[in-house]
């Protein structure tokens, strides 16, 4: 049991430690807690964007195995933006970004944003997202733009996928096993960190032919 605790009060020092080194976050603001490798964040931010950078900061921790993200965002009275004015400049950013493609749908509702719509390729769809929430006087940013591809076989998907992982010096691809069914993949098996958890749900996003990926491979340090 001790042996536990020193390991979750290690985890939640590094954690700390990684908030405070990134300057998108004011680490005075977000409290940290870990249980068995799962930290929950509370608090609050003055932005969304601040919102997604304290997640992604306590992602880059070694040892952590999942993240409960239950800040506020909570803007600054300057920071407050009118539905339609945010819209507008969601809609004249994807406008000025040619990675993002036309066809996406932004529905504005108290802050919160939601982008719907169909794109061919996963890092459009995070692109869309990554400009929305970025955006001032933004809460939330629901994604549910679809993905369209071509018809590919799912045998030749899944031997695609499996060289690209293979190739993958970031990923050990001797523990993450692929299925493909139809157009769908899903990724099992156990990695060492949510880096290459995240690294090898990338390489299968490049995949032709990809529509959606389910990633329950288990982060076990």
């Amino acid at each position: 049991m001790a042996l536990t605790s020193n390991v979750a009060v290690d985890i939640q020092k590094d954690v700390i430690d990684e908030l405070e080194w990134d300057p998108e976050v004011d680490a005075a603001h977000v409290g940290v807690e870990v249980d068995h490798g799962v930290v929950t964040l509370t608090g609050t931010a003055n932005t969304y964007s601040a919102y997604k950078a304290a997640e992604r900061a306590t992602f880059r921790v070694a040892g952590v195995r999942a993240v409960a993200n239950e800040m506020l965002v909570k803007l600054a009275g300057n920071d407050i933006v009118d539905d339609a004015a945010i819209a507008t400049k969601i809609a004249d950013a994807f406008a000025a970004n040619v990675m993002v493609p036309k066809g996406i749908h932004i529905r504005v509702a108290q802050g919160g944003v939601t982008l719907d719509g169909a794109v061919a390729w996963q890092y459009q769809r995070n692109v869309a997202e990554k400009t929305a929430r970025a955006i001032r006087g933004v809460k939330w940013v629901s994604n549910l733009i679809g993905i369209v591809q071509p018809t590919i076989a799912a045998e030749a998907i899944e031997v695609g996928i499996t060289r690209a992982l293979m190739r993958n010096a970031a990923v050990d691809a001797g523990q993450v096993h692929v299925a493909v069914s139809g157009r769908e993949v899903t990724l099992t098996g156990t990695v060492p960190s949510w880096t290459e958890r995240k690294e090898a749900e990338a390489a299968v996003w490049r995949a032709p032919g990809i529509i959606a990926v389910t990633n329950t491979i288990a982060v076990k340090p």
